[in-house]
This record gives structure tokens, C-alpha cells and sequence, in this order.
């Protein structure tokens, strides 16, 4: 089965049709600045657990929230930042 992975610029809406294909197809994820859709399931972007120095750097980058373990607060939300092409591509370069 292939995987389809979007990144949206701009943010998403629940009714917009490419939201609606990716709640339909579950290999198909879909990320937004405001939200996402993953696994056919959509949610906005938020903190569900205590960031610590491991997950930090990787919420920085993700999410431009120029943090620390500390700022991090459970429950906040930020604008996932991977749909400017130049994020996604220090992202990618952080992973290798």
C-alpha cells in the first residue's frame, strides 16, 4: 500500500475536500499549520505531554516556538510550520 504525506501552507478546514480525502483514506496524511489529519482522524495541533531536552529541539523545529523544555506548556497550541518548503527541508536535514 502506498502512503501519501501533504503539507499545507496554509490552514486547514474541516469541510475542505482534501481534509474530507484524507479522513476517507487513511494512508493519506495531511498537515496543515492548524491541524492535521492522521490516520483518517483529524485534531489541531496540541501539546498532549510535557516537552523534555528530547522532545524540544524537534517542537523548535516543527513548530517555531523558539522554546525550551520549560515554555512547553500541556494543552498549548502552536502552527506547525513543515509547510514552508524551507522548514520541511531543515526538518529533513535534522533527521539524517
Amino acid at each position: 500500500m502506498s502512503h501519501v504525506l501533504a503539507l499545507q501552507h496554509s490552514d486547514l478546514r474541516p469541510e475542505a475536500v482534501l481534509a474530507r480525502v484524507a479522513v476517507d483514506h487513511p494512508n493519506m496524511m495531511l498537515l496543515g499549520p492548524n491541524a492535521a489529519v492522521i490516520h483518517g482522524k483529524w485534531g489541531t495541533w496540541r501539546l498532549a505531554e510535557p516537552a523534555d531536552k528530547r522532545t524540544a529541539p524537534f517542537l523548535d523545529l516543527s513548530f517555531d516556538s523558539d522554546a525550551e523544555p520549560e515554555p512547553f506548556q500541556v494543552g498549548a497550541y502552536w502552527a506547525n510550520e513543515l509547510g514552508d518548503f524551507n522548514r520541511f527541508c531543515e526538518f529533513l536535514v535534522s533527521m539524517g
